[in-house]
């Protein structure tokens, strides 16, 4: 799976990577990230990017005439690959749209930085996506989060095949409360059903707390049906 990071500061996104299983994942050249910088593209010998906004306002703009460029030096180096902008506008990040990710080859991430983007770049992108309902200096730490989220559902990546499907989200539900050694610790005990050995009614615990746990902390994950 191939991963090509156009931004200001793309490195970001590779050194947030290159640790634990991602590490071992890069090494192994299953998984792969490439970078353009933004700078590259840029205009005058200052390589500017940004300007000011048409209309006034606070902060700087990205100017199209360098980030379209970028991306068709991206889509030279990667034809088939979606171009996807990182931004607080874009459609929320959820499992369905990483497990759609990670079925695919990889995609073009585009950071912005400052006060966004000119509006004319949206033409050349397949998908917009948040990662929250907040504001990043910049994209970079938004993608290595997708980067991250993606390649995690890509085969082997993980030591244990069974942790991407009972994983909070996985099935539209938080976890149930995990617990390990020691079995007491300052009054507090692991439920007895967990070391009971009896499989079934460790899952139907796991699912009554999941259920639980989603309806005190995350209620809109649960679907009316789940809820009665």
């Amino acid at each position: 799976m191939k991963f090509i990071i156009i931004g200001r500061f793309p490195e970001q996104v590779r050194t947030a990577v290159e640790f634990g299983v991602l590490c071992r994942a890069l090494e192994s050249g299953r998984l792969e990230i490439e970078t353009l910088q933004l700078k590259d593209f840029g205009h005058s010998k200052h390589q500017h990017i940004d300007e000011k906004p048409f209309g006034g306002g606070a902060g700087l703009v990205l100017r199209v005439d360098v980030v379209v460029p970028a991306l068709r030096a991206a889509k030279a180096m990667a034809p088939n690959l979606p171009v996807i902008m990182l931004s607080p506008q874009g459609e929320p990040l959820k499992t369905p749209r990483v497990k759609a990710l990670a079925a695919g080859n990889g995609a073009i991430l585009l950071c912005g930085r400052y006060e966004g983007f000119d509006e004319r770049i949206r033409a050349h992108v397949d998908l917009e996506v948040s990662v929250g309902d907040f504001v990043l200096t910049g994209g970079e730490l938004a993608a290595a989060c997708l980067v991250d989220a993606v390649a995690r559902f890509l085969p082997g990546i993980l030591g244990n095949a069974d942790s991407t499907e009972i994983e909070s989200h996985s099935d539209g539900l938080l976890e149930a409360p995990h617990y390990t050694q020691p079995v007491s610790f300052e009054g507090q005990s692991v439920p007895a059903v967990l070391r009971s050995g009896h499989h079934g009614q460790i899952e139907a615990w796991r699912q009554e707390q999941a259920l639980y746990r989603t309806g005190q902390r995350r209620p809109d994950l649960i679907k009316p049906s789940e809820g009665d």
